[in-house]
C-alpha cells in the first residue's frame, strides 16, 4: 500500500512541475524481470522514473540515503535497497539477484554515481554480472533533462539486451559490454544539453 501512496503522489508531483515524455514504452515488458540501467544526472532520477512506468520496481542506492529511520522508510518504501559503493557489497549483489530471481525489476547506476557530464563515466561492472548471473537482460533508458520547473523529462526505453558469453566472461567483459550500452544511452541525451 505505501508503494501505490508515493508512485501515486511522485507521479502527480512531477505532471505538476515538469512535463513528462515517455518514449519506447513498447519496448517495457512489466512480466520480464530485468535490470534496469539508466544514466544518473540528478537525484530525483529514480523517483521520476519509477512513478511513470507501468508496474513496481526495486532500485539499488548507496547506503548513506538510509542512514536514519524516516529516509529508511521512505526509501524501502519506494522500492529502494542499500548499496556499500566503497567496497564490493556482496550483500546488495544477493539481495539484487533474490529480487530478480522473484520475477522482480531492479533499477541500477551502471556508472555507480551521478554525472553531470555529457560522455559515460567508467562503468561498473555489477550491472552486467548481476544480470548474467541472474539470466535476464537489461533495460537501458536515456533520462534527459534540465530539470528546470517546468520543463520537460523525456524519459526514453530503449529495447532488452541479453549478454552472451562463452565460457566464463571476465570483469572487463561486463565492463566493455555495459559501456556499449551506456555510450547508446548517451546518444539520446538532447534536453540536458542545454544543463551542461
Amino acid at each position: 500500500m505505501l508503494k501505490v501512496l508515493i508512485k501515486f503522489i511522485f507521479n502527480l508531483l512531477y505532471r505538476i512541475i515538469y512535463r513528462v515524455e515517455l518514449v519506447g514504452l513498447e519496448h517495457w515488458d512489466p512480466s520480464q524481470p530485468k535490470i534496469v540501467c539508466p544514466n544518473h544526472i540528478d537525484y530525483k532520477d529514480p523517483l521520476v522514473f519509477g512513478s511513470f512506468i507501468p508496474d513496481y520496481i526495486r532500485f539499488m542506492a548507496k547506503k548513506e540515503l538510509f542512514s536514519n529511520r524516516l529516509f529508511d522508510w521512505f526509501f524501502r518504501g519506494c522500492g529502494g535497497f542499500p548499496v556499500d559503493r566503497t567496497s564490493n557489497d556482496i550483500g546488495a549483489i544477493k539481495t539484487a539477484l533474490r529480487f530478480l530471481k522473484d520475477g522482480e525489476s531492479v533499477l541500477i547506476f551502471a556508472e555507480g554515481t551521478r554525472n553531470p557530464g555529457l560522455t559515460p563515466l567508467p562503468p561498473k561492472a555489477g550491472v552486467g554480472m548481476i544480470a548474467h548471473k541472474a539470466g535476464v537482460p537489461i533495460q537501458p533508458v536515456t533520462i534527459d533533462s534540465t530539470y528546470k520547473l517546468f520543463s520537460k523529462v523525456r524519459i526514453t526505453i530503449h529495447p532488452l539486451v541479453t549478454l552472451k558469453y562463452e565460457g566464463k566472461p571476465s570483469v572487463a567483459d561486463y565492463e566493455n559490454a555495459v559501456l556499449g550500452i551506456l555510450n547508446e544511452i548517451y546518444a539520446h541525451i538532447e534536453l540536458y544539453k542545454g544543463r551542461v
